[in-house]
């Protein structure tokens, strides 16, 4: 920063701690070179850190393919921003002049659709964000777990059971065997098995 910016921001300062006296007309306001030095030591800031996350919100975005779309301008936020934007960009239609969202995942893998509109409600985009695909199954909390179907839990429950019974037992169960009964278990063959055990085994 150079010295011109630094005295103009000191006499800021020491005006506002009441050494300086405040101007009571137009005679004693500040000279306009000072007026200018002020502005000029605080707003390249502000602008430059706008631009910088600006920059960094958009990296990976090609708007090349999106021609009608470009950078959404700086509003101002009711509350913390959705939880898509985690996962998508916000963007401005140009023909609709609407607010939109653009998926990160489908874009960058050139998937068709994965645009939209979301200037009343985000719905749409957090019902595609759920979707259980390639790149997408997420919510407000996180990645959504793909829930096993309550018939193949109970079947590898039972088959998990079976093995250790039959192993406390003294049977000796390869883990082949085990591996076996544990991921496709149904009661039809376990029965068919046990016959042939018992068979076998007189």
């Amino acid at each position: 920063m150079s010295s011109q910016a630094n005295s103009a921001i000191r006499r800021l300062v020491e005006r506002d701690k009441g050494t300086f006296p405040p101007p009571s007309s137009p005679s004693q306001a500040p000279e306009p070179s000072e007026a200018a030095d002020a502005a000029d030591a605080v707003a390249p800031i502000t602008a430059s850190v706008e631009l910088s996350e600006d920059d960094n919100i958009y990296d990976g975005l090609n708007w090349e393919r999106v021609p009608e779309l470009e950078r959404r301008q700086t509003e101002r936020q009711r509350g913390l921003p959705s939880w898509i934007y985690r996962y998508g960009w916000p963007v401005w239609h140009r023909k609709k002049q609407r607010n939109y969202w653009l998926c990160f995942y489908c874009h960058q893998h050139r998937y068709p659709g994965g645009v939209f509109d979301v200037s009343t409600s985000t719905s749409s985009a957090s019902t595609h964000m759920k979707q259980l695909t390639q790149g997408h199954g997420f919510n407000a909390e996180g990645q959504i777990m793909r829930k096993a179907s309550a018939e193949g839990t109970i079947i590898r429950a039972v088959g998990r059971l079976v093995v250790n019974k039959m192993r406390d037992k003294g049977v000796v169960v390869s883990q082949e065997v085990a591996n076996e009964l544990a991921g496709s278990f149904t009661s039809r063959k376990f029965q068919d098995a046990l016959k042939d055990w018992i068979q076998a085994d007189n």
